[in-house]
């Protein structure tokens, strides 16, 4: 390869993302380069010149600072001295003409052009007319194969390339093409830097970046100056003085000016510019678009924001200079912006130069005028953004901001902040604001919510000073509306806390819809009292139809994800009620979301469910994961109701596991949160001692100590019948059933059985009865016998379906769903002993460990052993999944 006088410039830069595609275009007609002055335009074309070192092509290098013509007639004949004979002598005084005179001669001479020629035009910018390049036209329209024209150049070429375009015989960069990514700027910088100072240096990388907008010249001027440890602004000196002998200095005073007290606003207008220069919009409009010729000034329309973008190191140059202007003329300057941004509905923006301005007032009210709206369409984000804008000294003077700071730091669970704030608030705002600390009261309200402490919620909505305010904002009633329903469920009053919601089905369109205080979440807890009652089924069909109110286009509307978050969080212990396993594990992928949005409560119910599923399908550890991370989140915000409900999962599954010894850790725990709460009795904690009496009552029936087991379920059932917790009371009917028959009293155990069976099927309950014990699916025949009643029968078969035999087992749902995903299922081959395989018939026929051991003559106990030993070859973790596999390997 051979290089006639290129330029001498900086060490060129690495740039293989640009390199590739040049060394690609051998065989390409033409190349344009266009960007802003310092992009590394002759920087690059230098570097691939060295890579191409092929010994047949020859580099032509013209610059614009002089008459292309005679450069262009010289540098060929001394490229390859056999086209002196074809090239024109004397060349006419036009140059645009000569240029074509020359252009046509090189086109002829295309058997003479053995080599690889490229002609690199360089620095066109500089030429006073830029239109002679049309005379090249020719060139570039019949060039001969080995010739190859490159352009580099500040603006656009009077040059007509749609016909190379459309044929891909030209290649194209643009300053977005040149503009170092992160990667190549870190990689340059390393290599200026050195590895000792880069790596100090990490931290300020990305900062660095942004600063210079990936262009060359700042790039570099970054690594040159990075080890004096300057600031982003003096590390760009040699990029800024750059651009002020470059462009700046072409600018009038005024033109000057208005870029300068532009370059407050990231993102401007005509109007704006207008408004700021004082100069008609048309003579700014002009400007502007003059100036974007030079590369630093971009056009840019993203959603609702169109307008003009300085480069990033020229408007931080520019705001260098804005900062000297007199302190009156840049608070002015921040005050038309910030009317103008209001304006056209940029809130952030708006906020930003209202607080730019000094004026917290106005950025105050701005905050407040659009907060609502933001809260109320479920833009969480945007609204945390835009109340933060606002610095904490100015925003303490004002409580309705305030307000909206405390309302975030709730939805974050920040609740200690929460606290905090709402302290400072009961502190300065007076009395007589009755609006405000009504709003104030309804904040405590839902934080108690979130803590857990229902006494504390219904107290403060309780307090007349709260509630005598005479009128009080959508959000607000809303808001208020939602806790009483929530504080009438914890007391039991299921038909309360619906009639609040149905009073409000009028209001519901002007409330915010999908919010935690909105209309949909108020349906959801309406669902939450059927669930609640046992009345599973009316609890599916009102979240379901919560799901369906928050869809907008086939996506969730977000609007309504508070509310789709929600009602999906309620739906999991519905499908596991319903024995739809494979819907519930589904929603464990989202307890992240879950755990950020959702109420305690809902993410207790979702887990719980998810956590027996994974128990139901054998993966134990899975369970017993999920129950552990249950009673981390419980721990961590010193929810004690949730940490009792995980620690019953605990125990349930360390038993089922026969891990003793942690079991009794479990049971130990479990006992000492009920003597903490064992005189709770119409509050949320009353549950504890609940919750204690269901761990006793397992730890009880695991040890055979059916009689202290009986004794203590005949007790619960009589304090969840008094709570209206009927779908507790059914499963513990079932459990009273098993305890009456361990106990050989059948008459008594048919009898509970049989009103355990009533209550289910008229709340449609399955897996609550079926968890309720093992032995459940035994105790079907006798609490149907004697009783012809059909609808009893039914709901017998759908227990026996959903434990995995009885006439309806093949048409469930969910086992058609298994069955398309595993239509070709083969139960594998399982190794028992003789003597397991004795106990396992036995099984198969539904039979009780006691009656196993009376009919082989073996103690129960040692029944018990065999039957762990079964579990653990069948990979079973329960005994009607030990069941399902031994009907299934029947012949």
């Amino acid at each position: 390869m051979t290089s006639r006088r290129a330029p001498s410039r900086d060490t060129p830069m690495p740039r293989p993302r640009l390199l590739e595609p040049l060394q690609q275009a051998r065989e390409l007609r033409c190349v344009v380069i266009t960007a802003p002055l310092g992009s590394g335009k002759t920087s690059i074309l230098q570097t691939w010149a060295r890579k191409a070192s092929s010994g047949r092509t020859t580099f032509v290098w013209l610059n614009g600072g002089s008459p292309l013509a005679r450069q262009l007639l010289l540098r060929c004949a001394e490229a390859q001295p056999e086209l002196a004979s074809v090239l024109p002598q004397d060349l006419p005084e036009d140059e645009e003409t000569a240029l074509a005179h020359i252009a046509i001669a090189l086109t002829r001479a295309a058997g003479l052009i053995k080599r690889r020629l490229i002609v690199v035009f360089d620095d066109l910018q500089h030429l006073r007319d830029t239109s002679v390049l049309q005379g090249l036209q020719p060139l570039l329209d019949h060039a001969p194969p080995r010739l190859q024209c490159v352009f580099a150049s500040r603006a656009q070429l009077p040059l007509s390339l749609g016909r190379l375009r459309s044929h891909g015989q030209l290649l194209e960069f643009d300053a977005a093409d040149l503009a170092f990514t992160a990667a190549e700027a870190e990689a340059l910088w390393q290599w200026q830097l050195g590895a000792r100072v880069f790596s100090s240096a990490r931290a300020n990388l990305q900062g660095w970046h942004r600063a210079s907008g990936g262009w060359a010249t700042a790039v570099a001027s970054i690594g040159r100056t990075a080890p004096e440890g300057l600031a982003h602004d003096a590390s760009l000196r040699g990029a800024c003085e750059l651009l002020e002998a470059e462009v700046m200095t072409r600018l009038n005073q005024r033109q000057r000016r208005m870029l300068t007290r532009l370059s407050c606003v990231e993102i401007f207008d005509t109007s704006l510019a207008a408004q700021i220069s004082g100069r008609p919009p048309a003579e700014c409009a002009s400007f502007l678009e003059r100036f974007t010729d030079t590369g630093f000034l971009t056009h840019t329309s993203s959603g609702d924001v169109d307008g003009w973008r300085l480069h990033p190191t020229l408007g931080l140059y520019l705001q260098q200079q804005f900062a000297m202007l007199p302190s009156t003329l840049r608070r002015e300057t921040h005050r038309i912006a910030s009317n103008h941004l209001a304006d056209r509905g940029r809130q952030c923006d708006a906020v930003r130069q209202a607080v730019a301005a000094a004026d917290m007032q106005r950025a105050a009210d701005l905050v407040e005028g659009w907060a609502g709206d933001l809260f109320k369409s479920g833009q969480h984000e945007a609204l945390a953004e835009l109340v933060r804008l606002v610095p904490p000294c100015a925003s303490s003077q004002h409580p309705r901001l305030q307000l909206w700071n405390t309302l975030l730091a709730l939805m974050e669970h920040r609740f200690v902040d929460c606290a905090l704030m709402l302290a400072g608030l009961e502190r300065d705002v007076r009395r007589g604001d009755r609006s405000t600390r009504r709003r104030m009261r309804v904040l405590q309200c839902w934080l108690a919510v979130f803590l857990d402490d229902m006494d504390a919620a219904a107290a403060l909505l309780a307090d007349s000073g709260a509630s005598a305010a005479p009128s009080a904002d959508e959000i607000t009633l809303a808001a208020e509306r939602n806790v009483v329903s929530w504080i009438h469920i914890y007391r039991n009053d299921y038909q309360r806390a619906r009639d609040v919601q149905r009073n409000a089905e009028g209001n519901a369109i002007a409330t915010p819809r999908g919010t935690l205080f909105g209309s949909l979440t108020g349906r959801c807890m309406a669902g939450l009292s059927h669930a609640l009652e046992g009345r599973m089924d009316a609890a599916e069909r009102t979240y379901r139809e919560v799901l369906e109110s928050c869809e907008a286009n086939g996506a969730t509307d977000p609007a309504c994800i508070d509310a789709a978050v929600l009602a999906t969080g309620l739906l999991g212990e519905t499908l596991y009620e319903l024995n739809d396993l494979r819907g519930v594990l589904g929603l464990e992928a989202r307890l992240g979301e879950l755990k950020q949005r959702s109420l305690p409560d809902t993410l207790l119910r979702v887990m719980l469910a998810i956590c027996r599923a994974h128990a139901l399908q054998g993966r134990t550890g899975d369970a017993l994961r999920i129950a552990i991370e249950l009673h981390a989140y419980a721990e961590t915000r010193k929810l004690d109701r949730l940490m009792s409900y995980a620690l019953l999962e605990q125990l349930r599954l360390h038993l089922l596991r026969h891990e003793s010894v942690s079991a009794d850790s479990a049971w130990k725990q479990i006992a000492g949160l009920r003597k903490a709460y064992e005189n709770e009795e119409s509050t949320t904690l009353s549950e504890v001692a609940v919750v204690a009496d269901r761990a006793e009552i397992l730890v009880h029936i695991h040890h055979g100590r059916s009689e202290l087991a009986r004794t203590r379920i005949a007790g619960l059932i009589d304090i969840c019948r008094r709570r209206g917790r009927h779908r507790r009371v059914a499963a513990l009917h079932f459990q009273h059933a098993t305890m009456d028959r361990e106990l050989g009293d059948l008459e008594n155990a048919a009898r509970h059985a049989r009103e355990g069976l009533r209550l289910g099927a008229k709340l449609g309950l399955v897996r609550s009865l079926l968890d309720a014990h093992p032995d459940v699916p035994n105790l079907l025949a006798d609490a149907l016998a004697g009783n012809a009643d059909t609808l009893l029968a039914f709901h017998a078969d759908r227990l026996r379906a959903a434990s995995g035999f009885g006439p309806l087992h093949a048409s469930a749902l969910s086992v058609m769903a298994a069955a398309r995903l595993a239509p070709h299922s083969v139960v594998p081959a399982i190794a028992l002993s003789t003597r397991e395989e004795e106990i396992a018939r036995l099984l198969s026929d539904a039979l009780p460990n006691k009656e196993i051991a009376r009919g082989l003559g073996l103690s129960p106990e040692t029944v018990k052993w065999h039957m762990r030993n079964i579990f653990v070859k069948l990979g079973v973790g329960t005994r009607y999944q030990a069941l399902v596999v031994l009907r299934a390997r029947s012949p």
